[in-house]
């Protein structure tokens, strides 16, 4: 909801989120208070989709693309180009209407799907990865690049989700004509319900990319994964003199299991 974690009395800064959220204090135990919010936040089920899912739909109707920043700023940005000016009403309210608006009948039509394993997902790296530059340990940031849909009009994953990868091994290129190398990985992408797809990042996007940048790529294999941190789920290993991937590099993914996730109905749109 916030840039920065709060500080204070845990039931002060739960109270916070309650007025910014719904202008009301609930009264309830703080633990009450948490398991409410999180499902209040993150859990869709069945009847009814998360705060999160809604938000990530609505900005999909609006921007063609899931955005990144606090609630209140996201909630802003789509208010500016739908109503032309924010709310100041509690966030939760300015969301529901902002569903009546840029959502048909105002309704968010769940349907539950399984993304398969094997499903193929294009992402794309956000900020430049060096081996002579970066760090390994480093933090790297993509994004998905384009929507996925499931029997064709059931919406799973949109374009812009951000997705937290890292650098493993980064080695600069040395004498002796000894190659520098970079060992990314990718852990997981959220779907549009926020549950986590496993995934495996398996190469490049294009052959066209690797004659360019001037590299081998090669997927790792069940040992090198075996190996790898907890939530480790695939990598590449990459040659070259000194390794450089541009931010906007594409890569494919391939989900590393079936997963069950709720979708929302919706027309594919037209850019």
């Amino acid at each position: 909801m916030y840039r920065n974690p709060g500080e204070g009395l845990i039931a002060n800064r739960l109270s916070k989120i309650e007025k910014d959220l719904l202008d009301r204090d609930s009264a309830q135990t703080n633990l009450d208070k948490i398991k409410k919010l999180y499902e209040f936040l993150f859990v869709t089920n069945e009847s009814y989709p998360s705060l999160q899912m809604k938000l990530n739909f609505v900005e999909w109707k609006v921007f063609h693309e899931t955005r990144v920043g606090t609630l209140g700023e996201r909630i802003s940005a789509v208010e500016n180009l739908v109503v032309g000016k924010p709310s100041t009403e509690p966030l939760a309210f300015r969301l529901e209407q902002l569903v009546q608006v840029a959502v048909e009948s105002g309704i968010v039509a769940l349907h539950k799907v399984k993304v398969p394993k094997g499903t193929k997902i294009l992402v794309r790296l956000e900020k430049q990865i060096s081996s002579k530059e970066t760090r390994a340990g480093s933090e790297a940031f993509f994004n998905v690049a384009n929507d996925l849909f499931i029997d064709e009009n059931v919406l799973v994953l949109s374009k812009g989700e951000p997705i937290s990868g890292d650098v493993d091994v980064a080695k600069r290129g040395r004498s002796f004509g000894r190659s520098g190398h970079l060992v990314l990985t990718v852990n997981s992408i959220p779907s549009l319900d926020g549950t986590d797809l496993g995934v495996s990042l398996v190469g490049l996007a294009q052959e066209l990319d690797k004659k360019k940048l001037g590299i081998a790529v090669a997927a790792s294999g069940v040992g090198y994964l075996a190996l790898g941190p907890v939530g480790l789920i695939g990598g590449i290993f990459v040659k070259g003199k000194d390794v450089q991937f541009p931010a906007g590099t594409e890569f494919l993914v391939s989900t590393a299991e079936d997963k069950h996730v709720f979708g929302i109905v919706a027309r594919k749109e037209k850019m």
